[in-house]
């Protein structure tokens, strides 16, 4: 993982609005670390890249990274962490574009976007997702459901777990509650 003194670094190099503080992500990106033996040479598309820091991590395992990034300012800073990454990673600013450009896409993690899809993006996401056998998402619920600004209503683990069991995924649950945050692990039953 990172250390804190390379992130810091990185965040000195960071334009506009910084998220991805080592306060903020550090967490959700050691649990994660436990799980990227799962994306070991697989093509992994990462929904909210944000500033790279999981893409960073992805890429040392995966064969290719296909991130989609909507916000600019973050787009800006994950191309600064993944300077050196150009050859098996590429950002795209929505989902459909990312697809669209990448095709085989076996694995799905998505960190504090999925609920921010739209319909016609979920249903997209979905078509695809008959190709993924392993899927991760991380979310944090702090205020989601109180703020109402959940486009689609996938911002519990419950709502999460039952819409990746539809498609049919076997999913295991992890909540860390003094962090805020959940993390789903799907694969393919």
């Amino acid at each position: 993982m990172i250390s804190r003194e390379a992130h810091e670094e990185l965040m000195k190099k960071w334009p506009g609005r910084i998220y991805a503080t080592p306060g903020r992500v550090t967490k959700r990106l050691t649990h994660l670390e436990g799980l990227l033996p799962m994306l070991k040479g697989k093509n992994v598309l990462e929904l909210g890249a944000n500033a790279g820091l999981h893409a960073l991590e992805i890429c040392k395992w995966a064969s290719y990274y296909t991130g989609v990034e909507p916000s600019p300012a973050y787009a800006a800073q994950w191309h600064i962490t993944m300077q050196y990454n150009r050859d098996t990673a590429k950002l795209f600013p929505n989902l459909e574009h990312g697809l669209i450009r990448w095709q085989n896409i076996d694995a799905l993690v998505a960190c504090v976007m999925l609920y921010l899809l739209e319909p016609e993006e979920l249903g997209y996401l979905r078509e695809r997702m008959r190709d993924f056998d392993t899927v991760i998402i991380q979310e944090r619920v702090a205020g989601r459901g109180k703020k109402g600004n959940t486009t689609n209503g996938l911002h519990t683990p419950e709502a999460i777990t039952a819409w990746l069991t539809a498609q049919g995924f076997a999913c295991y649950e992890y909540w860390h509650r003094k962090g805020k945050f959940f993390e789903i692990v799907g694969h393919r039953s």
